[in-house]
């Protein structure tokens, strides 16, 4: 029985006139073990590069994450672990909200909404989600409700809403993909809607950085490891 749980966590390229990207900032200031007593610890597994905001990158990042290679995750490997493999649990993407000065954990996401062009003015095209006959909505397997029932204990004046609309655009393209990618896992069904979207505001102060990146601590350890919903994408 693995000893620790695998969460691997990706952050973002600046976007538009922003000269950083807050995910990228909470990202870098997550610690790479969260200890839990009476239960598994929870290793951060940080993705090395930017996720950018391209169609093309963002679902090759969905499956690099999914596929665990050590080369692909911070610290750098030390020689001869570049090869090895890591069992990921469960897939955290970071998104900053330019919607709301709150915190935002998302549900689900939608197939057919994106139509906006990406940093490299390249737009969709042909859906692939719509030829590999996936779900119109996929959605996460775990309960956020209550995990953040829990973490509101802890932080009771935070803004912070559980959302089913994560924007239609690449946070929201993002989800999807990370959720459509463990769908597609040979052999693990038990992966099957593993995936959490955090929306974190758009400062960028250290002492707003440090907060966001307690709260996705929290949030983190609130999770429940083997609760999960039965139904979801069926």
């Amino acid at each position: 029985m693995a000893q620790e749980i695998n969460v691997a966590v990706t952050g973002n390229e600046p976007i538009l006139d922003f000269d950083y990207n807050s995910s990228r900032l909470v990202l870098d200031a997550l610690p790479e073990l969260i200890t839990r007593e009476g239960k598994k610890n929870k290793h951060v597994r940080k993705l090395a590069q930017d996720s950018l905001d391209t169609y093309t990158d963002v679902w090759s990042v969905s499956r690099k994450v999914w596929a665990g290679k050590r080369e692909d995750f911070l610290p750098k490997p030390d020689a001869g672990d570049e090869d090895t493999t890591i069992d990921i649990d469960f897939v955290v993407p970071l998104g900053m909200d330019l919607r709301e000065e709150t915190f935002g954990l998302e549900t689900q996401a939608r197939r057919d909404v994106y139509d906006k062009p990406g940093s490299d003015g390249k737009y969709l095209g042909t859906n692939p989600f719509i030829e590999k006959w996936l779900p119109e909505v996929l959605k996460t397997s775990f309960d956020v409700h209550a995990a953040w029932e829990k973490v509101h204990k802890q932080f009771p004046d935070t803004p912070c809403f559980v959302s089913d609309d994560a924007g239609s655009y690449f946070c929201e393209f993002r989800l999807y993909s990370s959720l459509a990618e463990a769908l597609e896992l040979e052999h693990h069904e038990d992966k099957k809607g593993k995936v959490l979207f955090f929306h974190v505001p758009k400062k960028r102060d250290p002492e707003a950085i440090q907060f966001a990146a307690d709260l996705a601590v929290a949030y983190l350890k609130a999770v429940a490891d083997d609760k999960v919903l039965t139904d979801t994408n069926a």
